[in-house]
């Protein structure tokens, strides 16, 4: 009978379980230690007996879950951050005054305020492109001075998804770099480096993490070059770099990633196809619906499920969000998305009096309950 050659190095799902096939070589312990030591001892020639030094700027145990991020992202090096914000306020800190940089309209509220904040303060210029125009990116790009181009994909609260090809065949001809913020779509489902993204950008407290115990931030590149090097040199000197106990959750969180990202997935496309039947439900926007109007491009990006994030928007007024939100006995009225638990929230009182985002959208992150739980919850919450 031929057999198929087995080795450690299978596939992404099995590096992910196994930490990349990790054992102690003092204990033969299968669970990388957490590395606690604030500064390191040298030899007697007064060099590091490792590559570490002080822990501001790393350490063993965050050092170990670099590997592991790296090995999803399928990047050439992969930094952690003490959260998906330090990671933005680092990579921005490679940037000058006079600067330019091309954003997409409509993503998380929070990178793009501190997008606002920053470049109004430092002198550099701005441009948010929606959506469509993105594929015309060049008509933006200012030779000379445009340094990033960031998008995310499926972008927050809407699920719109991005062309990420489409888009880095575009800006691959000009000195910039396509920084793609893929919290929503981790490595299981899309990996934005293999599609022409320079930078993955993630916040890992999300579904890296999954147990909403660990707030943490990555970012994974496809070339270690001196645009890289400046964002190590900028962690190492502000300090941002992931804590270990942070980094051995994250590990321990990493091994599930795939299973738990099917589940949410599965559970999240039922319950999409329900309340679409829903009389209270105006929309559903799940990209994995056919309805979505960017479903053709998630079906391309996204290989092993379309996530658990889903919107409605719902007929009545705020009244009637304010209650179905209030009335739910399993979904948790909670900010954060990726993780075990099933989360909801009114998406405009979260973002505040200026958000952009309709009065009458419900966001919903799905976890890992049984479905049957969460669609009566939700029922019954929306007839309240």
């Amino acid at each position: 009978m031929n057999r198929r050659k087995v080795s450690k190095t299978t596939c992404v799902e099995t590096k992910l379980a196994q930490s990349l096939h990790f054992f102690d070589k003092k204990s033969g312990g299968i669970i990388p230690s957490l590395d606690l030591s604030t500064t390191f001892k040298r030899n007697n020639q007064y060099e590091a007996f490792d590559k570490f030094i002080y822990s501001r700027e790393g350490n063993q145990t965050t050092s170990e879950a670099e590997k592991i991020v790296q090995c999803l992202d399928g990047s050439e090096d992969a930094l952690l951050f003490s959260s998906g914000m330090s990671a933005l306020t680092t990579l921005l800190d490679t940037l000058q005054t006079g600067n330019h940089i091309i954003i997409q309209n409509s993503i998380y509220y929070a990178i793009a305020n501190y997008f606002d904040e920053i470049c109004s303060r430092r002198g550099i210029e701005l441009s948010k492109v929606c959506v469509t125009d993105l594929y015309q990116v060049d008509k933006y790009i200012k030779s000379g001075k445009t340094k990033l181009i960031w998008i995310e994909t499926p972008s927050n609260p809407y699920w719109i998804n991005v062309d990420i090809s489409k888009i880095s065949e575009i800006s691959s001809t000009f000195d910039c770099k396509l920084i793609v913020d893929a919290t929503c779509s981790p490595g299981c489902t899309t990996q934005p480096l293999t599609l022409g993204a320079d930078i993955c950008f993630q916040s890992t407290t999300k579904y890296l993490n999954g147990h909403s115990d660990a707030l943490g931030g990555a970012l994974s590149t496809n070339k270690k070059d001196e645009f890289w090097k400046k964002i190590i040199i900028s962690r190492n000197y502000n300090g941002s770099v992931m804590n270990p106990l942070n980094a051995w959750l994250l590990i321990r969180g990493l091994k599930t990633l795939f299973i738990r990202f099917k589940k949410s997935s599965e559970s999240a496309m039922k319950l999409a196809k329900h309340l679409t039947c829903n009389s209270n439900v105006k929309k559903v926007l799940y990209p994995g619906l056919k309805s979505h109007p960017t479903f053709t491009i998630a079906e391309k990006q996204m290989r092993n499920g379309y996530g658990g994030m889903l919107s409605i928007l719902l007929h009545g007024d705020v009244r009637k969000v304010q209650s179905v939100v209030k009335n739910t006995k399993v979904f948790i009225p909670a900010t954060s998305l990726g993780s075990v638990e099933s989360l909801i929230e009114h998406r405009k009182v979260v973002e505040g009096p200026d958000s952009t985002v309709d009065d009458t959208l419900i966001r919903l992150s799905i976890g890992l309950e049984d479905i049957d739980d969460l669609i009566l919850d939700l029922d019954q919450a929306l007839y309240c």
